[in-house]
């Protein structure tokens, strides 16, 4: 969804766009290197490509039992692989798809900035950024501490004590 949506953005801005188009920003969300056209149409696609290769590898990763075991050390209940299978799927999404966002809010503007419409990168690039850090953070912690309680309540399972 995201490539297809950074793809009708390519063709919708092609004719428009001049030769010379931003292709990175400064801290302060100005444009301080400038590409060719060609540049910057492939160069945030591909990014976003490299994202879902990522996303794709780290699902399947946290997906595998064998993970979860190698990573736990100890012998776990099905419902409580279940269940840090399940959170670290969150992790997982919330941190690949807001890269993905990201990258289509920077695309976006720097059309908009290459045909004129704006001079400089809006303040959704902050959001963005906060919301991706603050909720990687709190996922994070979250999945800790299931995986806490998912071991202490092992620990206590007798069915597992002598495995």
């Amino acid at each position: 969804m995201f490539i297809s949506t950074s793809l009708a953005m390519i063709f919708y801005f092609q004719d428009r766009l001049p030769s010379r188009v931003p292709v990175h920003f400064n801290g302060r969300g100005c444009p301080d290197r400038y590409g060719s056209r060609t540049e910057a149409l492939v160069i945030f696609p591909i990014m976003q490509a490299f994202v879902c290769s990522i996303y794709l590898i780290s699902f399947y990763l946290t997906q595998n039992p064998k993970y979860w075991k190698k990573k736990l050390r100890k012998p776990v209940s099905e419902q409580g692989l279940s269940r840090l299978i399940s959170k670290s799927n969150q992790v997982v999404d919330w941190a690949m798809i807001w890269p993905l966002i990201l990258f289509l809010y920077l695309q976006w503007q720097s059309l908009l900035i290459a045909i004129g419409k704006t001079q400089r990168l809006g303040p959704g690039l902050y959001v963005i950024l906060a919301l991706e850090f603050g909720g990687i953070v709190f996922f994070i912690i979250r999945l800790m501490l299931e995986q806490r309680r998912v071991l202490k309540a092992d620990e206590a399972s007798p069915r597992l004590q002598g495995s």
